[in-house]
């Protein structure tokens, strides 16, 4: 059935078999049909159903298996957001059908139903059984329906009177949003279970910061053996920065991750391994800046004072001065706006990317992941790879291969490109793990890794092969 035959705009029903319509609705992150269903590819997928008319509570159901290897993978985890709000998550053993009712002011503001999906353990049949399938799977989608219940009351959203404050954002039950002092929202759930970090003290223990330790070292041994500098950037959460905005009370903080790693480094005697913003954050003159209130990542400012540590340790400080660039001003609501009634947009700005550099490859991957945040749908993290090269002779005269998530964003006004405008040669790719065979195909001279504070609970191993899970070509390391 497509958004036309269905006059109340929230009906839908795909068949993700072959022969089906799921071509009909908008898709990331997944593959061909097949006899039985459609798998997922990578670790996230979405689909957007189109929606007219008033928002009414619905009920969800989807048909699916997950991908399975015996001993080497007996369960998938699936987290199922709609709209940005988390409606499941679970383990799954065997093919489910799940069911979920919907209340009507997930719907509300949104035009279209976004449904995103969330499955982090997702396998390579080659590298696990005797399959020759290289995709990395994790469900396999049989039919997914969604349909009316009858309409329930939806919270109205009109504009705020001139000359009053607008309401206090209210997250949705069960949110993973803490709404906390004077409109900052801080990301407190999620599958990394972000607030346990500063309550839990048996959530993230010595015992993870010293694998994080082991891990770091074993990188610059490796890295330095092969003449290549290596450099590992954690990126603070916001409750780390902004404890002071948290409406509630955090018993577990001087022991957030980064701490926990910056000590064990210090105490190996290998702290300049580490670039770790969290004191120069705190302590900035211009703090407010560094973050946005409603979004989980840092700001452009924030990227320049991470890129002059990097700089610094690398012995040749830059220093990018702001005041000459010309910044574009736009309102947008940011990925933790996005979750609260009424939605918070914020103000920001967009700087575009210096003439002197250029983007010479980018997979499929990185222009489906342009193409839908530009037009507001849904877009797929991960196995992103970009590469830039920058003309100025100015320029650091290094080829820099980043491995990094979104605080490393490759768009304009993202870090990776404030890097792109201070080095020669600047590589990205979306990973916690490390491609020491790309490393050495592009012929870097230094190697950066960043991950953010909330993913610290997993320790990340270095196993990654661009060409077998692939990111990248061979064709694309001839023309490097």
């Amino acid at each position: 059935m497509t958004a036309s035959e269905n006059p109340s705009g929230i009906a839908a029903e795909i068949d993700f078999r072959t022969g089906g319509n799921q071509r009909a609705f908008e898709r990331t992150g997944f593959s061909v049909e097949e006899s039985f269903g459609t798998w997922t590819l990578g670790t996230e997928s979405s689909i957007v159903i189109p929606r007219s008319g008033d928002p009414v509570a619905a009920e969800l159901s989807i048909t699916l298996r997950p991908c399975l290897a015996g001993g080497s993978a007996s369960e998938q985890r699936l987290k199922v957001q709609v709209n940005g709000c988390e409606v499941y998550s679970g383990k799954l053993k065997v093919a489910t059908a799940i069911r979920l009712s919907l209340p009507a002011v997930i719907f509300a503001g949104n035009r279209n139903i976004a449904l995103t999906f969330e499955h982090p353990d997702a396998i390579v049949p080659a590298f696990v059984t005797a399959s020759s399938d290289t995709r990395r799977l994790g469900f396999q989608f049989e039919r997914l329906s969604l349909r009316q219940k009858g309409h329930l009351p939806v919270p109205a959203i009109t504009p705020t009177d001139a000359g009053r404050q607008p309401a206090s954002p209210v997250p949705p039950k069960d949110a993973e949003v803490h709404v906390g002092k004077d409109g900052w929202l801080f990301l407190t759930g999620g599958t990394n279970e972000a607030l346990r970090y500063y309550t839990d003290p048996d959530y993230f223990t010595d015992a993870h910061a010293q694998k994080w330790v082991d891990l770091l070292i074993a990188r610059r041994e490796r890295l330095a053996g092969r003449g290549i500098r290596y450099l590992h950037i954690a990126a603070p959460d916001k409750i780390s920065v902004y404890p002071e905005m948290f409406d509630g009370d955090l018993p577990g903080f001087s022991r957030h991750p980064i701490r926990l790693l910056q000590a064990g480094l210090d105490a190996r005697g290998q702290s300049d391994v580490l670039i770790n913003p969290f004191d120069a954050f705190s302590a900035s003159a211009q703090k407010e800046t560094l973050y946005l209130k409603t979004d989980t990542h840092w700001s452009y400012y924030a990227g320049v004072m991470v890129l002059a540590m990097v700089t610094e340790r690398l012995g040749q400080p830059r220093n990018p001065d702001l005041s000459q660039r010309m910044k574009h001003v736009y309102h947008h609501t940011w990925d933790l706006g996005a979750k609260v009634t009424p939605p918070a947009p914020e103000e920001y700005f967009w700087i575009k990317t210096a003439p002197t550099v250029e983007r010479f490859y980018a997979n499929d991957l990185a222009v489906n992941f342009e193409k839908n945040a530009k037009q507001g749908k849904p877009v797929l993290h991960g196995s992103v790879n970009v590469a830039f090269r920058n003309s100025d002779p100015a320029a650091i005269q290094q080829t820099v291969v980043i491995f990094g998530d979104s605080f490393m964003d490759f768009q304009d006004s993202n870090t990776t490109v404030i890097f792109a405008e201070n080095f020669r040669e600047v590589h990205f790719i979306w990973s916690p793990r490390i491609d020491y065979s790309y490393v050495e195909r592009v012929g870097a001279g230094v190697v950066i890794t960043e991950t953010a504070e909330r993913f610290m609970i997993s320790i990340p191993k270095d196993d990654y092969d661009v060409v077998k899970e692939g990111v990248a070509s061979l064709a694309f390391y001839e023309r490097t």
